[in-house]
């Protein structure tokens, strides 16, 4: 029993005075530290007020009113085509967007979002949040 106990130690000795270990008992944990505070810095970065400018182009006519703007989103109606309308996009400078709502929104339940860049979740959210309330009124 003794014995095996010395084996114990020595090994135990051996593996703990090599320099990887002892890299790697702080390493690591640091490592996953500063991987959850990047994950939590990107989130809270994605969730900061910014705001988009949207162009509403309403082919069925009931839903630019009901839209309402707010301190993320302002809602602007298009009188240009979609055509048109893109065009001016690639050209625009800042954060915009263009909702283009189809005449059969009621049955396809479908609205394209159509961005300059890249469109942060908070907003995606608040222009579905709000088209689903309007087509549940109706």
């Amino acid at each position: 029993m003794h014995k095996i106990l010395l084996i114990i130690q020595r090994e135990y000795l051996s593996r703990v005075k090599k320099k990887s270990f002892i890299v790697m008992t702080f390493a690591v944990p640091l490592f996953f530290f500063a991987l959850y505070a990047g994950m939590f810095y990107l989130t809270k970065k994605s969730f900061k007020d910014s705001h988009t400018e949207v162009f509403i182009l309403d082919e069925q006519g009931d839903f630019a009113g009901k839209l309402q703007s707010n301190k993320n989103v302002s809602y602007t109606i298009s009188k240009l085509d979609l055509q048109a309308q893109k065009a001016q996009l690639t050209q625009s400078e800042g954060k915009q967007s263009i909702l283009y709502i189809p005449k059969d929104i009621l049955t396809s339940q479908r609205a394209e979002l159509i961005t300059s860049g890249k469109t942060s979740f908070v907003i995606q959210e608040i222009i579905s949040g709000q088209l689903e309330e309007i087509i549940r009124e109706k």
